[in-house]
């Protein structure tokens, strides 16, 4: 392991301890909230995606755009998310799991991605069909998928940022730590 490894209860407590006694600047702070409010820039982005996708799904006309140009920005929501997901369990969530539990495999965000995927794997199996096959696109059966997907990508996005949030970390992490992480 790295030399940010994983270390003991105690050292977490010790940690924790000296993290809450401290009295932080509003620039400390805004250090400590830096990685969330990074992973919330672009959740924004994908909820942002998703809305359009979602809300245009019947009357993607109306934007003057062609089907298949619709369906290509559909597409993007799902290359950006498979991409998103790759960097984070890649990267990202290896580090925070040394010390981190909810980020560890098989916990609660890795368990997240994994449910994701489903739903992504379902939306994208949709797109590719009707790309193919525009006769078959039905904006109301692909608003139905996004439904099933958003109950899970919505939450997760929100839990995820929360637990990144400052408030969290310093139960883990002391604050000269904060410029070993990968993002």
């Amino acid at each position: 392991m790295s030399a940010i490894a994983a270390i003991s209860n105690e050292k977490r407590q010790a940690i924790a301890a000296i993290n809450a006694s401290k009295i932080w600047s509003r620039s400390e702070l805004s250090d400590w909230d830096r990685i969330a409010d990074h992973m919330d820039s672009f959740h924004n982005h994908f909820r942002q995606t998703f809305e359009h996708v979602y809300r245009h799904a019947e009357d993607y006309r109306m934007l003057g755009l062609s089907l298949n140009s619709f369906l290509a920005q559909a597409m993007s929501l799902y290359t950006h998310l498979n991409m998103h997901h790759s960097i984070e369990e890649r990267f990202i969530f290896p580090h925070l799991s040394q010390r981190m539990p909810q980020f560890a495999h098989g916990e609660q965000h890795t368990r997240e991605h994994q449910e994701m995927h489903k739903g992504l794997e379902r939306y994208s199996a949709y797109i590719k069909t009707a790309q193919q096959t525009p006769s078959k696109y039905d904006g109301s059966e692909l608003r139905a998928i996004m439904s099933e997907l958003g109950s899970v990508l919505m939450p997760h996005m929100d839990a995820e940022v929360t637990s990144l949030k400052g408030a969290s970390l310093r139960q883990y992490w002391a604050f000269d730590e904060l410029k070993s992480f990968p993002m």
